[in-house]
């Protein structure tokens, strides 16, 4: 519980293994769920590949709203070096 509050987090998530923030993967999730099963199979692949490969999994178990825009620039830059290997 006290490495919960020592990185910001609601110590409570120990005992009621509930988040009390938005990650970056529930977001996607959302997206992937509600908003992507409406388009092309196409680009239903494309946008399914495009979030495994780059954004599931880029900052996990953190507050989206408190990312800070240095590390968003960093993961953007590591994308387009593993995109022109």
């Amino acid at each position: 519980m006290l490495e919960l509050r020592e990185s910001g987090r609601n110590p409570e998530i120990a005992n009621t293994g509930e988040q009390d923030f938005i990650t970056l993967d529930d977001c996607i999730n959302y997206w992937l769920k509600h908003y992507v099963p409406s388009l092309k199979e196409g680009t239903q692949a494309l946008y399914y590949s495009f979030a495994k490969n780059y954004f599931l999994g880029t900052f996990p178990d953190r507050n989206v709203e408190t990312i800070p825009a240095r590390e968003w620039m960093h993961s953007s830059r590591r994308m387009v070096r593993y995109n022109k290997c």
